[in-house]
């Protein structure tokens, strides 16, 4: 566990930053990539300053409901916003290693809606392979549908590289119509990928007829 976890400190006063101990590649992987940040240590209080009252922790009531999902996405990520908890701006007051904790579960579920993203856009090729399953010929089914598992299999990969590099939900404050931009873009980036590479494919495909044609 060594790469993961560094020399630990034997007082944590929650003050710190809390991935100061991990191996500075993963450390720099999880400041880039989670949505939540650490808080940067409270600034020392004048002596002149009075000592604020910590407010009361707010007691549900009995009568109450479900918690409500406060997204900005509304019901579309539901059922996954509802088991992430926001952490808010501060976090002074949580220990290291519970920081710690709130960005990689942060970074867990940003991973969870590149990847639901990622499926939207590759509904095409989705409803292709399905299509094959159900009414493809009997070579393409011999081949077990390769081709249309090929097609969804690349188009997953390069649309979650797409909305990662592109910064796709990075930041769960901003609007939400932010990150839609940022899933159509990768869409259409993705479209293009594939033209150009029909565009060269067809190029070849020509260039192997002109040879053929000129030694017959």
């Amino acid at each position: 566990m060594g790469w993961f976890w560094g020399s630990s400190s034997p007082k944590d006063d929650g003050s710190s930053n809390p991935l100061s101990h991990l191996d500075p590649a993963l450390r720099d992987f999880l400041l880039k990539e989670s949505p939540l940040k650490p808080s940067p240590p409270p600034a020392p209080r004048r002596s002149s300053e009075p000592t604020p009252t910590p407010a009361a922790p707010e007691t549900p009531s009995p009568t109450q409901g479900p918690r409500t999902v406060n997204s900005p996405y509304g019901d579309r990520y539901a059922d996954i916003w509802a088991q992430y908890t926001p952490q808010g701006l501060t976090q002074a007051s949580k220990s290291s290693q519970e920081q710690l904790a709130d960005i990689l579960q942060a970074y867990k579920y940003r991973k969870s809606l590149i990847a639901r993203a990622a499926l939207e856009n590759c509904v095409g090729e989705q409803s292709a392979l399905h299509e094959c399953y159900r009414h493809g010929s009997f070579a393409q089914k011999a081949r077990g549908c390769g081709v249309e598992k090929g097609q969804l299999q690349d188009c997953y990969t390069t649309q979650t590289k797409f909305l990662q590099a592109m910064g796709y939900m990075s930041d769960f404050a901003r609007p939400a119509e932010v990150d839609e931009r940022i899933q159509m873009h990768a869409d259409k980036l993705y479209q293009e990928q594939v033209r150009q590479d029909e565009l060269a494919e067809e190029e070849k495909r020509a260039e192997r007829a002109a040879r053929e044609g000129r030694k017959s």
